[in-house]
């Protein structure tokens, strides 16, 4: 799936690409008639119509965006192109086209790239355009990688079809970016919900995490990691009525298991995708990471599980498992550390069925972990809540603040 500039009217160039092989006939006749005069008018015309055409077509033809990468030359790098060469100018891109988009509201931030609100030339729906810079200085051997990490993100996200999961409509490449553009989405993530009103109900955070689930047992079924969970990465949005409906967003990160199902397992030596890290990144967040993904024991679905209890936990106290701001002091809390529970963090009881369940997904060992997402999901659905948190009730506790917020602003 590709993503080209709007093509210019070619009718005058098919028009005289037809006009030409008749002049031509028309020729070949009167020569054959005897008519020398009609010959030479004829064979003129012929001629001027053939350049017309020719420069007609090549203004009428669109400049092509290749996704995939032109072959390596003997060196191993893919030639130079003026795409991959050049870099929008700092500052403000408001208005810039990336293909058939515009720019029109920068909506978040980050090292790699930004968020942006944009509008397409023929669709009514806007679009969130995910907008990831070429690094500066990377080396064109490099190149070729980089361009396939994020059209991996684009064909793994594209390939999700749970209502969970940001919907994929579109992505390309122009002016030296990538470009993903995917569904716009009103909301908080869950980072900014914890952030603004503090630590959730218990009943509400199993509510969301369910959600969550649903989206990564599709994702693990067809083979893949998420590799960074995280509170950022869970948007809290509405589907129509139905507010505190939660998206899992970003799958920057993702990497192919390997094995049959139920015994995909990854390591750094399996599987034929390189993950789908940022130029020179971390794969994963050190707050949020698994002890196996830490220390390179190899990874599989229950890493995914380890980093979603981390999320379940700083919803419920408003807090990260491990406290510390240096990568190094959290990567080492996470493989040795002792989790202190949710309810002695915050001093006070927490639902019991919760807490354990949290824990045990916690657990530094995978194998004590639950085996699969959906083994966690069957987990939250059986414990009981007094009362429950339903759509309902989500919608009547944003109208008490407010309303809902229109938009994921960092």
């Amino acid at each position: 799936m590709s993503t080209l500039a709007a093509p210019r009217d070619n009718t005058a160039a098919r028009v005289a690409l037809i006009a030409t092989p008749i002049a031509a006939l028309a020729a070949l006749v009167l020569h054959l008639a005897g008519i020398g005069a009609g010959v030479l008018a004829a064979s003129l015309l012929a001629a001027v119509l053939g350049v017309v055409a020719l420069v007609l077509h090549l203004r009428a033809a669109p400049p092509a965006i290749v996704l995939d990468p032109p072959p390596a030359t003997a060196s191993g790098s893919p030639p130079s192109t003026a795409a991959s060469e050049t870099m929008s100018p700092p500052g403000d891109h408001t208005g810039l086209r990336l293909g058939p988009y515009t720019l029109e509201r920068r909506m978040a931030g980050g090292g790699m790239g930004e968020i942006w609100e944009a509008s397409h030339d023929t669709l009514v729906r806007p679009a969130a355009l995910k907008v990831i810079k070429r690094p500066p200085g990377l080396e064109r051997r490099e190149e070729r990688k980089w361009f396939e990490r994020f059209r991996r993100e684009a064909v793994v996200t594209g390939s999700l079809t749970s209502p969970h999961t940001v919907d994929l409509y579109d992505f390309g490449v122009a002016g030296g970016m990538f470009y993903l553009a995917m569904e716009l989405l009103e909301g908080l993530t869950l980072r900014q919900l914890v952030e603004r009103h503090g630590p959730l109900d218990e009943a509400r955070v199993a509510y969301l995490i369910r959600q969550a689930c649903h989206s990564l047992i599709e994702a693990h079924e067809g083979g893949v990691v998420h590799r960074d969970l995280k509170p950022d990465n869970l948007l809290v949005t509405r589907a129509g009525r139905d507010f505190d409906f939660l998206k899992v967003i970003d799958f920057g990160l993702v990497k192919e298991l390997v094995g049959g199902p139920g015994k995909r397992r990854l390591t750094g030596q399996e599987g034929n995708l390189e993950p789908l890290t940022a130029y020179g990144a971390r794969p994963g967040t050190p707050g949020y990471m698994a002890p196996e993904q830490i220390d390179g024991s190899g990874i599989d679905q229950r890493a995914d599980i380890y980093a979603l209890a981390c999320v379940a936990y700083y919803a419920l106290t408003g807090q990260p498992v491990f406290l510390g701001n240096e990568e190094a002091q959290l990567m080492f809390a996470h493989v040795e550390g002792e989790v202190e529970p949710p309810s002695a963090r915050v001093g006070r009881p927490l639902h019991a069925g919760l807490e354990e369940v949290i824990m045990r997904c916690l657990a530094k060992n995978p194998l004590k972990r639950p085996p699969t997402m959906e083994a966690l999901d069957e987990a939250l659905a059986e414990l009981r809540f007094d009362p429950p948190w339903t759509p309902a009730r989500a919608r009547k506790w944003w109208d008490e603040r407010g309303g809902f917020p229109e938009s994921a602003d960092a």
